[in-house]
């Protein structure tokens, strides 16, 4: 998998965000690309992908929840 091509040219994005648009519209799309794209970037690393996608998750809980991170 070459890491470098951007996310819009991930084949299982477009298959997400369709999943998303039709079953699951209130779902926030900038987070569910940037979960894909930390689960991408790490995917030798499944600890660090977990890492990074929990921080993602966290971060739009605490902006968009007024949650604070964890």
């Amino acid at each position: 998998m070459n890491n470098d091509q951007p996310i819009e040219g991930f084949e299982l994005y477009a298959t997400v965000e369709e999943i998303r648009q039709r079953d699951f519209p209130d779902l926030d799309a900038d987070l569910v690309a940037e979960v894909l794209t930390m689960q991408r970037l790490h995917s030798e690393d499944q600890a660090e992908a977990r890492s990074k996608t929990e921080q993602a998750i966290s971060r739009w809980v605490a902006q968009h929840l007024g949650k604070e991170e964890v």
